[in-house]
């Protein structure tokens, strides 16, 4: 999709319902599963698509050599990132078809508490 006006939206916040459903936008700040300051520096630049030269060259040097194993040597496979959420499906999907065992699925219903002003707002859309 491309968002334009008239084109598919890409992403939940370009709908008409956005505006209608959503009356705050809140900002998070704080990074709380990542510690290391340099991963999360690093991260935080590749999501804005503004790379420093620090930050290309740290990627660089972890960068895997196709020669070298994918796993540390505790046995703990690398980490791999991906610029698209289809790329991340397409991995996962690879993963856990690779798994033994059967599959197992479990269904979950969503429900939403109270008739407060956030189910009203819900209901009207």
């Amino acid at each position: 999709g491309s968002g334009s006006a008239t084109g598919p939206k890409r992403f939940a916040f370009q709908s008409k319902a956005w505006s209608r459903a959503v009356q705050e936008t809140v900002e998070l700040k704080r990074v709380m599963r990542q510690g290391e300051e340099k991963f999360v520096r690093v991260l935080n630049e590749l999501r804005w698509g503004k790379v420093s030269a620090a930050s290309s060259a740290a990627l660089l040097h972890c960068q895997q050599d196709r020669s070298r194993s994918a796993q540390w040597s505790d046995g703990v496979e690398l980490t791999k990132l991906y610029p698209y959420n289809v790329n991340v499906r397409a991995e996962n999907e690879k993963r856990l078809k690779s798994l033994p065992g059967e599959l197992l699925t479990f269904k979950a219903e969503d429900l939403l508490k109270g008739r407060g002003a956030s189910a009203q707002r819900l209901d009207a859309l």
